[in-house]
């Protein structure tokens, strides 16, 4: 069995995201299927057919959510000079540029807000490591991590 590692941030979200699919998205949805289904041949109703999908492909959402709730581990910001998962570090790229990041769970990552995956190489690279430590990823390019932020 799979254990999703979650922090009490991620928890909160997980269950904002289910309460809004199960009270709000999910019955909306399933009323406009309704009306859709009222225009006629079902197999030639093209907004029914998207509406359909969409349902259950949000069905599926729900369901991968409430399925990582019921099987996480807790996680939170450990040792001080130790990268955990959460946590904001300023990192040296190939010895010149500065950058802060944060090693978080693949619900929180969004690249573009440097917030990496703890399953993405630059997260697996980094997460246990020390403030000073030197790691290599893949393409070759060094890191250093350079201290803690926040």
């Amino acid at each position: 069995m799979v254990k999703y590692k979650l922090t009490l941030k991620d928890i909160k979200q997980l269950k904002a995201k289910i309460k809004e699919l199960e009270q709000k998205i999910l019955p909306e949805l399933a009323d406009k299927i309704q009306e859709a289904r009222a225009d006629g041949d079902l197999r030639e109703n093209e907004p029914y057919q998207i509406l359909r999908q969409k349902f259950e492909s949000l069905k599926a959402e729900l369901e991968k959510y409430k399925y990582m709730l019921d099987n996480h581990e807790l996680v939170g910001k450990g040792e001080r000079d130790v990268v955990g998962l959460g946590e904001k570090i300023e990192i040296e790229i190939g010895g010149s540029k500065r950058q802060v990041i944060q090693i978080v769970s693949e619900i929180q990552a969004n690249p573009l807000e440097n917030k990496f995956s703890e399953l993405s190489p630059i997260g697996q690279a980094l997460l246990g490591k020390r403030v000073g430590d030197s790691v290599k990823l893949g393409n070759g390019q060094e890191i250093v991590i350079v201290r803690k932020v926040g």
